[in-house]
């Protein structure tokens, strides 16, 4: 093999080392470098995630809008994100997910009126909800949805309301986080907040539903052990 040739691997080598370097300094998640991105940005404020950490996450080949959902698991059960990904990444769908872990699948939801999710993406996941049946079944975008809306409305304090508006008009959630975003004068609401935990049912107050409907605290989603569920997650 000639010099020249040599060199030129040399110089290859060089340069990819020096890339591999940089993309580890400044991860980049599907849409933008997590330094700078608003969305991310606001995922680590609310989750208390170093950008290390959301890299991490990022880069489990899921769709950016489903990293809540980990995050959000992750941090009511106590665990590292890492072992609610390896549980998804065996094929299991979100809601078998969360039913893995024993949550119960009203923690996922936020208070809000049955007229304001009407003919919205929110419509199916809330029926559910409003038609206190003992077991739901919620899609992965139902979920995607959920948390999102946690997250956005509660990191910016903004209505619920605005954010299902804005989901039912074609907005995906980078674009709503971007426009709470700009906003510097909101608060920014810290998910983990010691000694504070957020109802687990939607409605007037910790375990009571709209229209005086009693469900279950946190508890298990019916049962521990066994195979996930394939119709629906017990919500007793």
């Amino acid at each position: 093999m000639s010099r020249k040739i040599i060199l030129i691997w040399v110089g290859l080598a060089f340069w990819s080392c020096a890339f591999a370097v940089r993309a580890q300094e400044h991860p980049r998640g599907a849409h933008g470098d997590v330094e700078t991105d608003s969305y991310y940005a606001g995922l680590e404020n609310y989750f208390r995630l170093t950008k290390s950490d959301l890299a991490d996450n990022l880069g489990h080949g899921a769709a950016e809008e489903e990293v809540p959902v980990a995050l959000f698991i992750a941090r009511r059960t106590g665990l590292d994100p890492d072992s609610v990904w390896s549980v998804h990444d065996s094929g299991l769908t979100w809601m078998q997910v969360a039913w893995h872990f024993k949550l119960n699948p009203w923690i996922f939801y936020t208070p809000l009126p049955q007229k304001t999710v009407e003919k919205t993406p929110y419509e199916k996941a809330y029926g559910l909800y409003f038609s206190r049946k003992d077991k739901v079944n919620l899609s992965d975008a139902d979920l995607v949805n959920l948390v999102n809306l946690k997250f956005i409305s509660e990191q910016y304090n903004c209505p619920p309301e605005e954010v299902v508006r804005s989901r039912a008009d074609g907005k995906s959630f980078r674009e709503i986080n971007d426009r709470y975003w700009g906003r510097k004068d909101i608060p920014q609401w810290d998910v983990d907040i010691p000694g504070m935990n957020p109802s687990p049912t939607p409605g007037a107050g910790p375990g009571t539903g709209r229209q005086g409907h009693h469900h279950r605290g946190e508890g298990g989603m019916g049962g521990g052990g066994g195979s996930p569920p394939s119709g629906g997650a017990d919500s007793n």
